[in-house]
């Protein structure tokens, strides 16, 4: 079925694919359905094997053919032989090649993909082109090297976020770095602006680091983006301050981001971006009516359906919805399938409430056609959520029975929902919708509502004592300087029904003694006590996080209570934490997190019954010496020893080890690897810095084929390399700095390893020559301070992935030779001293189409970026092919002489 549903085809040939029978009629299927379906699309790729040798069946890749298959029935070789030889003449396709980055490749593909899609997808989006073209224009009309912003306003659900999402989606690639931010408007209340800004420096900047000083954050962001081409989409915005925290305000946002910037803001406030510029602000306005017919029928009904006999009712669907997609939206789904008298009684009943509006309306009678399951489904996802994990969620409401695989489904199907990258997410109208029915649960009394996701009605509730068993979920999530002021325990043990629980940011929460046993989620940071009551026995609970609290051990004294469906245990810095559980008690479990559990010395034997587990994170757990041998890796993925200082051995690995892809030994007092190890082939990370008592690399490093990343900096006693760690071809990072080595292996030297600077050159001030040539270097990997290098005459950095250079560089006064050529993924130089004299930037195709220019010692420097064809010393009367304004902010002293 996958290959029958899928509309993209990615078929990776190699030398020995052709001795897979399964590989050999897999692409014949796949040339089979994409011949009946020109709508599919297949993608070759020549990993080391001629497309010839594919076409022909020749060469090594064809010796199957004459030895292993021979034997076969005719007509099925025949037909292998036809598929391989159609697949080998498509285009465009791609090869790898040794000395080409994979990971080239991949973003090629997925950008092709990507294209595809959205291409295909405004074609499904009625009423779209005539709006993308009056955006485009706008767009058109920025100046290539300002910085841009484009308002998209119009009221809920007309699909401003369909727009930004289509123009980014369509722009994203020709730019440094991109970032759609949805939902700020809800992202802002729930957790505030440093949340959303540290949002933006991950995505743009692919940043990790947790930036503990929130005053900073701001600096930071304006610092490190002012010098890259950025597009940044901002979706339902509703207060000026929060695209002026994210992109600047429209006094400063020039200084904020690079040159070319593009910045999509929704809103539904017009006045939000008027300042931003008065020409750049696009209305979206309502369907017609033809484009609202369109979309209901797409939405109402199949490809045979008799659309003569819902004519009339169909327009007056149309009329009924005023031209609101999202009315639409959801009323098609609805009304699919259903016969003519439905239809009209759907209508009659839609137009009793005519001073509702359409849109609340058509939600209502939707809703109201769910089943019980289903409607409990769409209110814990629009209550608690939306934006979550798709399988932790459907995890959770199925320990409820709530039956999610079937609700889920009917949910999308109606529009309720979507899934977007394995997440929940639904309209904030329909969102807004939910928060509603659960309002008329109780209009006057906030304890007899099911869900409470308002901190302010939940703290209200728990402070005036009125929860009851109709309250099924509560999350509470303080805002700093403000306090919760308890004294009873009564009211807690009232909501006996209580599902889900999440407390955070409440400090000395004192009624925590008795706790729902119908609990599915506890998550709970700072829970006071240092032990779980033991009245406590929630028999369905999935997920238990108390991190950052005061527990000792999950229950105060030996327990038969099992967790058959705990999938998640988090007890991160439980700095107090002193031995963990019997582990046999909860069998099922995927997530262990014990980060930062200082005092954590010892882990239960029992850890070998973790048979699905997998996420290990024992991260700065410093009194820990050992590990229990026999951990099971069966579906381990993400293993993190970090900052284990006492830990000298690694354990014996048994099992299958196919999912690790991570391992972080790094600050760990090993001081080898175990022989096992080497059955760790599926590693795409492996972190060892600061290890300081490790004695070498084992060889068997050399057979990690999967290896992308190995980090051994700070490692003093390593002072070799294997030699055949060159071999690795799917190495992109090697950090060495910081041990004892002295020489690269020979086998390195040829290799796509991307070499790590230091992080300054501020002691290297007497260095004359620098050359970085053929590095492997990524963006930002140049140090920012390379301006500190005065003495500095020569700079090499052809060769290499970086997409911008430091301006830094405008202050090496003593530069006279700079060289870019082969930087293929150059968009633009960066400011060059006055006295640079030879320049060369051949073979950079997508450096800025236009001629740029400077003055040197002996008269003028040109570089023609459009050809990369140079000339050196010309001082004369050539019409320059820029704008004059242009020159002057060069070089003005010049502008008599030039014209």
């Amino acid at each position: 079925m996958g290959i029958q549903e899928s509309r993209f085809a990615i078929v990776v040939f190699s030398e020995k694919y052709a001795t897979s029978s399964w590989c050999l009629n897999e692409v014949a299927k796949i040339v089979k359905y994409c011949n009946l379906d020109r709508r599919r699309t297949i993608i070759p790729i020549f990993y080391h094997v001629e497309p010839n040798h594919v076409r022909n069946q020749t060469g090594t890749f064809g010796e199957p053919f004459t030895g292993k298959h021979k034997d076969q029935n005719v007509d099925t070789v025949n037909k292998w032989r036809n598929a391989l030889t159609q697949v080998a003449d498509i285009e465009p396709r791609w090869e790898v090649k040794q000395g080409r980055h994979e990971s080239d490749v991949i973003q090629e593909i997925v950008n092709k993909i990507f294209k595809e899609l959205y291409e295909r997808a405004s074609n499904d989006l009625v009423g779209m082109d005539s709006r993308i073209k009056k955006i485009q224009s706008l767009v058109d009309e920025c100046q290539s090297h300002d910085v841009c912003t484009i308002g998209i306003w119009g009221m809920a659900g007309i699909g401003k976020t369909t727009l930004a999402r289509w123009f980014f989606q369509s722009m994203f690639d020709k730019f440094e770095a991109s970032a759609f931010i949805g939902n700020v408007r809800e992202e802002y209340e729930k957790n505030g602006m440093v949340h959303l800004q540290k949002r933006l420096l991950k995505i743009l900047l692919s940043d990790d680091e947790d930036i503990h000083d929130d005053h900073m954050v701001t600096n930071i962001l304006s610092q490190r983006l002012r010098s890259k081409k950025v597009l940044i989409i901002l979706d339902d915005v509703d207060k000026p301050e929060q695209i002026a925290s994210l992109v600047g305000n429209w006094k400063n946002h020039y200084d904020w981001l690079g040159r070319g910037s593009r910045v999509f803001v929704t809103t539904r406030d017009k006045h939000l971006v008027v300042n931003y510029g008065q020409d750049y602000i696009y209305k979206v306005d309502k369907l017609n009516d033809d484009e609202a017919l369109k979309l209901l029928h797409q939405r109402a009904f199949d490809k045979n359906s008799n659309l003569d006999e819902y004519r009339e009712l169909s327009i007056q669907v149309v009329e009924y919805a005023n031209g609101h997609p999202l009315t639409l939206e959801v009323l098609g789904p609805y009304l699919k399938a259903k016969t003519v008298d439905a239809w009209s009684n759907i209508l009659a009943e839609l137009k009793k409430h005519p001073n509702d509006e359409p849109i609340h309306r058509a939600r209502r009678v939707s809703y109201n056609g769910l089943d019980e399951w289903t409607k409990k489904i769409f209110l814990d996802i629009a209550c608690f959520f939306k934006g979550e994990d798709l399988y932790r969620v459907k995890k959770i409401l199925d320990s409820c029975t709530f039956y999610p695989t079937s609700g889920v489904k009917v949910l999308i199907e109606k529009c309720f929902i979507t899934i977007a990258s394995d997440k929940l997410w639904m309209h904030d109208l329909l969102q807004e919708f939910g928060h509603e029915i659960v309002r008329q649960e109780s209009i006057d009394v906030l304890g007899k509502r099911s869900r409470l996701w308002n901190h302010k009605d939940a703290r209200y509730v728990l402070e005036k004592y009125e929860g009851t068993k109709a309250v099924e979920g509560i999350f509470l999530n303080l805002p700093e300087n403000e306090e919760l002021q308890l004294s009873e325990e009564k009211k807690m043990l009232e909501m006996t029904k209580l599902r889900l629980l999440k407390i955070h940011n409440v400090p000395n929460f004192s009624q925590c003694g008795y706790l729902s046993n119908e609990l599915r989620v506890l998550d709970w940071h700072q829970y006071p006590l240092n032990y779980m009551p033991s009245s406590f026995q929630p028999k369905n609970l999935v997920e238990l996080n108390t991190s950052d609290s005061c527990i000792e051990r999950l229950w105060d004294q030996e327990t038969t209570l099992r967790l058959e469906k705990l999938i998640v245990l988090n007890l991160s810095n439980c700095e107090y934490l002193v031995e963990t559980p019997d582990f046999s008690r909860v069998p099922s479990l995927e997530r262990l997190i014990l980060e930062g559990c200082k005092r954590l010395s010892k882990i239960h034997p029992t850890i070998e019954k973790l048979k699905q587990v997998m996420l290990l994170n024992l991260k700065g757990c410093e009194s820990l010496d050992s590990l229990p041998q026999g951990i099971c890796f069966n579906f381990l993925e993400t293993f993190i020893l970090s900052g284990c200082t006492k830990l000298d051995r690694f354990p014996e690995i048994v099992g299958d080890t196919s999912h690790l892809s991570q391992l972080y030994l790094d600050g760990t007092a090993i001081k080898e690897l175990p022989t096992s190890a080497e059955r760790l082939s599926s590693l795409i990370l492996l972190d060892l810095r600061e290890c300081k008592n490790l004695l070498s690399l084992p060889d068997f490093i050399c057979s990690f084929t999967s290896l992308e990343n190995l980090n051994i900096s700070g490692c003093s006693l390593i002072d070799q390399l294997p030699e055949n760690i060159g071999s690795l071809e799917k190495l992109e990072k090697l950090d060495a700095c910081r041990t004892a080595i002295r020489k690269a292996p020979s086998s390195i030297v040829q290799s796509n390893i991307s070499f790590q600077l230091p992080e300054s050159f501020s002691s290297l001030s007497s260095l004359t020559c620098l050359s970085l040539a053929e590095c492997n270097l990524e963006e930002g990997a140049i140090p920012e301070d390379i301006g500190c290098l005065t003495l500095l005459e020569r700079l090499e950095l052809s060769g290499n992935n970086f997409m911008s250079l430091s301006d830094s560089i405008s202050q090496l006064s003593n530069l006279r030779r700079f060289s870019v050529d082969n930087c293929r993924k150059l968009g633009s130089l960066p400011k060059l001293p006055l006295n640079v004299k030879h320049v060369q930037a051949n073979d950079c195709p997508i450096l800025n189409d236009h001629m740029t220019i400077w003055p040197s010692d002996e008269g003028f420097s040109f570089i023609d970026c459009r050809n990369s064809v140079k000339a050196e010393g010309c001082l004369t009367h050539h019409p320059l092919p820029m704008p004059e304004e242009h020159i002057a902010t060069l070089f003005p002293k010049f502008i008599k002489i030039l014209s």
